[in-house]
């Protein structure tokens, strides 16, 4: 009798799978908790690169570079989509034709202030 209770072949890894298993499901359970906690993290982080500024689609300029002229500037992206892009891409563009829509057509200027080169 005294060797049947001490015999505990297959106890000890019986004990580790239900440990794993038991971690697992804590895991499962609170996934959500965790995933929130860790985009909260990614989102402060992020907001501290931007000085607190977060996206806002009426106030934020999109800017493309002028990657077909030569004057190493930015320009507002939907005004070159709307105005220059055949200027600027199509079959019969030239670069002083993309460069000169660009300048005239195209510039960041908010109040004064060019907010594409600053």
């Amino acid at each position: 009798m005294r060797r049947f209770l001490h015999k505990k072949n297959g106890q000890s890894s019986m004990e580790a799978i239900t440990v794993i298993v038991l971690i697992i499901g804590a895991m499962l359970v609170f996934q959500k908790y965790i995933l929130r906690g860790i985009n909260g993290r990614w989102r402060s982080i992020g907001e501290s690169w931007s000085s607190g500024r977060l996206y806002d689609k009426n106030k934020t300029t999109e800017c493309i570079y002028n990657q077909w002229g030569t004057t190493n500037q930015w320009y507002l992206a939907q005004c070159f989509r709307d105005q220059c892009y055949l200027k600027c891409v199509g079959t019969t563009a030239t670069s002083a034709d993309c460069d000169s829509c660009l300048e005239t057509n195209c510039r960041a200027n908010v109040n004064g202030v060019d907010v594409c080169n600053r």
